[in-house]
């Protein structure tokens, strides 16, 4: 009888830890679907980010370009004007 108890109180405590177990697990679970949200999200960004850097550069370009023929006719006419 004393067996009995014991078994069924070990049983009653393994049954607990498995809970336990379980809702440790599911917040695990939980946490590293926020994680890989917040990943996902920090790429797409990143993304935009190399994107806005790549058109800013261009747009660098393209002003470094308009300011090259702005000196261009400067020198011109000051050659012209000499």
């Amino acid at each position: 009888a004393e067996a009995s108890k014991n078994t069924a109180v070990l049983i009653e405590n393994s049954l607990s830890a498995v809970e336990n177990g379980k809702k440790i697990a599911d917040e695990t679970a939980k946490s590293l679907e926020l994680v890989m949200t917040g990943i996902e999200e920090a790429t797409t960004m990143m993304d935009q980010i190399a994107k806005a850097s790549t058109e800013q550069a261009e747009a660098i370009t393209q002003i470094t370009v308009g300011i090259d023929q702005i000196s261009s006719v400067v020198q011109t006419n000051s050659a012209t004007a000499e």
